[in-house]
């Protein structure tokens, strides 16, 4: 593949010279793919990585944060969201690597690395462009793991070879690799993902990850609390459940893999106050609903509407006002 190539080369051209931005989405498999980025890069005895966690329709990079930089590499982030970004790195050398649907053409400047078929960017980085033995595989399994590839069967197969390896089945692997995102999300609720990147790089192995257990624990039992919650407050719409909740921390895809598993034909809707927005997580194992349009369609008459994801898991924010027009749409199209 042509641009297969292109990346490989990109890479192996970095060096100790080089000045890099390193730019991540904010959730588990950005975390991972930008550290393996960010590794990959020490080995190449560079000292000049600067790393960027981005939040969807928060952060805001201005054109003068670039200037240092000569190099920037970028993660698992939609194209949609970083308009801005590419037209401010026009003089740049920019790899961009992801594997949501292409939701906007990226411009000719840009070295994009799309692969839809494969469950997590790291996984794409990992597999195809490291060229080496990567010694933290495990958090690459574990991106897969909270990012729900493990319920769809193409992706089983990935698995089964870490799965014997470990001597571990499935439960056993989700219960140990759970923590490791667990730890992350704790960090990001206190705006502290830095530190937990500097954590991140002293865990070596699988068996390291007990050390995360302190931070992890606080995380797992405020997502049993809401599990709770869910069975006593959400609203059916034929096959689609609906629930609104607040919680002091970001747990909403935790909860969704829970409670997701007993009812795969399902579609479950999560949404959450942040400010004067709401964020929407869409989930369902049902392979004749695509997530993606399901949310477009629920939301095509409001304005200020943000949308994206995969065929099985879909997000998005809508203004806060319309909350109550979103569920009318769901009765209505459900």
């Amino acid at each position: 593949m042509k641009s297969e190539k292109k990346v490989k080369k990109f890479l192996k051209e970095i060096n100790p010279k080089d000045r890099i931005a390193l730019l991540v989405h904010d959730d588990f498999d950005g975390f991972v793919s930008g550290m393996f980025l960010y590794d990959f890069c020490k080995k190449k005895k560079c000292k000049n990585i600067e790393v960027f966690i981005f939040k969807i329709n928060k952060t805001k990079i201005k054109k003068g944060e670039l200037n240092k930089f000569n190099k920037i590499l970028i993660t698992d982030i939609e194209p949609i969201f970083l308009k801005e970004i590419f037209r401010n790195c026009r003089d740049k050398k920019v790899l961009y690597i992801d594997h949501h649907e292409k939701s906007l053409q990226c411009p000719k400047h840009i070295l994009e690395y799309r692969n839809k078929k494969i469950s997590s960017a790291s996984k794409i980085i990992n597999d195809l462009f490291l060229g080496e033995k990567n010694d933290k595989e495990f958090l690459e399994i574990s991106s897969q793991i909270t990012d729900s590839g493990f319920k769809f069967k193409e992706n089983l197969s990935m698995l089964e070879p870490f799965l014997r390896k470990y001597k571990f089945n499935l439960e056993q692997l989700k219960d140990k690799l759970f923590k490791v995102p667990y730890f992350m999300r704790y960090f990001e609720s206190k705006n502290k993902l830095k530190k937990a990147f500097e954590i991140f790089k002293d865990i070596k192995t699988i068996d390291d990850v007990k050390r995360v257990e302190r931070y992890s624990d606080k995380i797992e039992k405020e997502i049993d609390l809401l599990v709770d919650k869910y069975k006593i407050e959400k609203e059916k719409f034929g096959k689609i459940n609906f629930f609104y909740f607040k919680s002091k921390f970001k747990i909403t895809s935790f909860s969704l893999d829970k409670i997701g598993d007993k009812k795969p034909d399902d579609v479950f809707i999560f949404a959450t106050p942040i400010e004067d927005r709401i964020r929407l997580s869409v989930r369902s194992q049902n392979t004749n609903t695509n997530m993606v349009k399901l949310l477009k369609k629920v939301t095509k008459d409001m304005k200020g509407t943000s949308i994206g994801g995969h065929m099985h898991t879909a997000g998005g924010t809508i203004v806060r006002k319309d909350l109550k027009k979103f569920k009318e749409n769901l009765k209505r199209v459900f």
